[in-house]
């Protein structure tokens, strides 16, 4: 905040200056003009030649009419009529100083005709029976006679275009180059905001009008940076401690297949006790595909597996997945449809191909799992517009993926009051999870689309 106060009072002076500036010139440059110009105010002689034909010879002396009154009245304080020897021969309203005079010569005449007389700004006009002098009062205006050729006066339109056009370009060399000093202050913190996004270290210089967010952002790098130092161990020790337990699980569970084998192999035992060991190995089987999934998406989400990049054919890798399948003895309930274009047909991908078979595997497994009853599977692929991607489409006619699930592996929070059991009642999703991370490990995309009428539909994106 204290930084932007001084953003605030420093940028507000500078405008002040720039305006008192460009205002000191502008009078720097009418100064000038008034200077070199010639003639006099446009006011010297306002209306002095209508009241001059106001005044008349009545045949007993000169006398103003009312008419003439009023408009002296209006713009002067006195006058006076001086006859060719300098003699007052009418007056009115005349300061006692100049009357006493009563006379003027011709050097006091040409003085104050132009000037003033007795510091009264005075205006003269010829009359026929002499020169008619009228005064304004003392301080009201200030008289300098100037002198300009017709020229210079012809070319003040063009001058005045000059400065207007020289006070805007003023405005914005000064304006740019406040604005240069304010992008040099503004650079460094810009070029450290990006580096915090790319989670790099700052070393802001800490002083000029910024300072004060410098040192903030190195602050708050140097807490990030401990907090990523933080997080780095944590997520260390969790991959650490579930791979050392699937390790510790794996030789136990190993025993208990095998001796579930056995049992389930000995025909001394009796149906129920073999079938009961048939449903121990097939559990175990199943608590072992847990603990691989659980330490591959705890590798792939802290980015731990290192991918396998080759080239392969992603064509031939889903027919074999599909042969695999319907090889195991999948039951005629299940069918599996792929349906490739011809672009896809000879296409080949670099990716780890073990990674994305276990992903394609999973797929066609939740549609065989979670349909007991059977299920028409549809894969069908294609190269995409702009031919940059391929895209895959794994549909079945099922049951379709429960609304729940999908916001759990979309990460929204499912509302508490709907359940009242919190995290308890949380689906498992590790299966689509993995597909997931694997699809964006390889730059690819994930979708699950609407399905339909039944069944899902779940859509993945590779770039080439």
């Amino acid at each position: 905040m204290k930084s932007l106060l001084k953003i605030i009072r420093r940028y507000v002076f500078s405008a002040y200056f720039i305006i008192f500036l460009i205002l000191m010139i502008d009078f720097a440059a009418y100064a000038a003009l008034v200077i070199h110009s010639s003639g006099t105010s446009s006011n010297k002689r306002y209306r002095i030649s209508e009241i001059s034909s106001q005044l008349t010879d009545t045949g007993q002396g000169l006398s103003l009419s009312p008419e003439g009154e009023r408009m002296m009245d209006a713009d002067y304080i006195w006058g006076m009529l001086l006859n060719e020897e300098g003699t007052i021969v009418w007056s009115r309203n005349l300061p006692e100083s100049i009357a006493r005079k009563g006379a003027f010569s011709v050097p006091e005449t040409a003085s104050f005709s132009h000037w003033y007389l007795e510091d009264y700004p005075v205006y003269v006009w010829r009359h026929d029976n002499g020169l008619l002098v009228l005064g304004r009062p003392v301080g009201s205006f200030w008289k300098l006679t100037l002198e300009q050729p017709v020229s210079i006066l012809r070319m003040l339109p063009g001058y005045l275009l000059f400065v207007v056009l020289s006070n805007l370009f003023l405005i914005s060399l000064l304006a740019a180059l406040a604005g240069r000093n304010l992008f040099r202050a503004i650079r460094p913190i810009m070029n450290g905001i990006r580096s915090l996004e790319k989670k790099e270290a700052l070393s802001i210089p800490e002083n000029g009008i910024l300072s004060d967010l410098a040192a903030s952002l190195n602050k708050t790098s140097a807490l990030l940076a401990e907090q990523a130092r933080q997080l780095n161990r944590r997520d260390e020790a969790r991959t650490q401690w579930i791979s050392g337990v699937s390790h510790d699980i794996r030789t136990p569970l190993a025993l208990i297949m095998g001796h579930a084998q056995e049992l389930e192999n000995n025909t001394a035992l009796s149906d129920q006790a073999r079938e009961e060991a048939r449903i121990i190995k097939e559990q175990s089987l199943r608590i072992r595909q847990l603990i691989e999934d659980l330490n591959l998406t705890s590798k792939l989400e802290y980015q731990s597996c290192p991918l396998r990049i080759a080239s392969f054919r992603p064509a031939a890798l889903l027919r074999q997945i599909t042969a695999d399948y319907l090889n195991q003895g999948l039951p005629e309930s299940y069918e599996i449809q792929l349906n490739f274009s011809q672009a896809f047909m000879g296409l080949r991908l670099e990716g780890d191909e073990q990674l994305l078979a276990r992903a394609f595997r999973n797929l066609i497994g939740n549609s065989i799992r979670h349909n007991p009853d059977g299920c028409h599977i549809t894969i069908a692929a294609s190269v995409c517009a702009g031919k940059k991607n391929c895209c895959l489409l794994f549909a079945d006619d099922g049951a379709g993926i429960p609304r729940r699930v999908i916001q759990v592996l979309e990460q929204q929070r499912e509302p508490e009051e709907e359940h009242g059991k919190g995290q308890k009642n949380q689906p498992h999703v590790m299966g689509l999870k993995i597909v997931k991370q694997i699809v964006e490990a390889h730059g690819g995309k994930m979708e699950i689309l609407p399905p339909g009428q039944k069944g899902c539909r779940i859509a993945i994106t590779l770039p080439f």
